[in-house]
């Protein structure tokens, strides 16, 4: 469970440096009681709910490239979502 936070401590303060340089249309909201990520499209005004399923107590959220990843505290897990797909690739434990 350490290493799995220290990766990804590390994932999301090396994407962090790059959030800055990128613009982006839609904005992913975790629903932590909901266990779930919803999708706002800032461009087409418009709501997508409980569009992943998370696992235990998500915490912490990041989009860099085609991925969004999501850290959950409870259940020990990065999971790696491709967004062009629109479905998850992997979860780490």
């Amino acid at each position: 469970m350490k290493r799995l936070l220290a990766a990804a401590a590390l994932v999301f303060a090396l994407i962090g440096t790059t959030l800055a340089q990128t613009v982006y249309s839609d904005l992913f909201v975790l629903n932590g009681l909901g266990e779930t990520v919803s999708k706002i499209g800032l461009t087409e005004d418009r709501i997508w709910n409980n569009l992943y399923t998370t696992g235990d107590v998500p915490n912490q959220i990041r989009v860099w490239g085609d991925s969004l990843y999501i850290l959950n505290s409870v259940s020990s897990t990065l999971q790696i979502v491709n967004l062009s797909a629109g479905r998850q690739v992997a979860e780490i434990d």
